[in-house]
């Protein structure tokens, strides 16, 4: 094995009992990803009643899927960055740092909100996620959220 893998997976199931997006529709490709991986507490959209499909992701937000993925397990002790200063994904940074899934940016600096513009592979630090979406729907075009 090379390291690289492809994925694919098909979801059925066509009603949903939990939470609703305005931004996630029935007729939407994705539409039936989002709603059960969000039935499952995977993902849970941005708090404002949106799940901004087509919006960057954070290294804080992916690093986030991923404990949610390993079912939130308990953490304790402290990471060495110093610029993690949101609560929403403080145990999941602790979590990936210490299970090695994430290292930082520097030895003292995670870097939560990075934008990858992934086919230009252009990358830009920002100090919070407002200031890392509005460069990326600028500069690349894309529709944060």
């Amino acid at each position: 094995m090379n390291g690289n893998a492809v994925v694919t997976a098909q979801w059925t199931a066509t009603s949903y009992t939990g939470k609703t997006y305005t931004d996630v529709n029935k007729s939407d490709w994705f539409y039936n990803y989002v709603m059960e991986l969000s039935e499952q507490g995977i993902v849970g959209g941005n708090g404002d009643g949106t799940f901004a499909p087509t919006g960057t992701t954070t290294r804080a937000q992916i690093v986030q899927i991923l404990y949610n993925l390993e079912g939130t397990p308990a953490v304790s002790g402290t990471t060495p960055f110093t610029d993690l200063t949101d609560d929403w994904y403080q145990d999941a940074v602790l979590w990936g740092y210490q299970t090695g899934v994430v290292a930082g940016t520097s030895a003292t600096t995670f870097t939560v909100f990075r934008c990858n513009s992934g086919a230009w592979r252009i990358t830009k630090e920002f100090t919070t996620e407002s200031e890392c979406i509005a460069w990326c729907d600028t500069k690349l075009g894309k529709v944060g959220g």
